[in-house]
């Protein structure tokens, strides 16, 4: 079994191989975004409150740290995963229709219910 930290990671790219790490991070970040809306129900920031704002401060505390990185490490992710698709489709036209296939026809059909 070869060793995964032997080659570049552009060698580990092209060959197919995941980059678990950001694998790891991706699914981090996703659980954060989770707790980020759980603090805001019991947040005294947010305007949906729960029941009471007087213990409302670890979650205000919560809010304000996840709220500063989490999207932007979401969209940096995103973006880095998007252009090996963007080249692999050699178009940007295929590219557009393809995302539009997977992620357009699915998100209008279940919003027409």
């Amino acid at each position: 079994m070869k060793d995964p930290m032997s080659e570049p990671v552009a060698a580990q790219t092209t060959a197919g191989a995941r980059l678990v790490f950001l694998d790891n991070l991706r699914t981090l970040m996703v659980l954060l975004v989770v707790v980020l809306h759980v603090a805001c129900a019991y947040s005294s920031y947010s305007t949906w409150w729960y029941v009471d704002d007087t213990n409302a401060a670890p979650f205000d505390f919560l809010l304000l740290i996840i709220d500063n990185f989490s999207m932007p490490v979401l969209f940096f992710l995103a973006g880095y995963f998007a252009l090996p698709s963007l080249v692999r489709k050699r178009s940007g036209w295929s590219f557009a229709v393809g995302k539009l296939k997977r992620l357009g026809f699915p998100w209008c059909w279940v919003c027409s219910w």
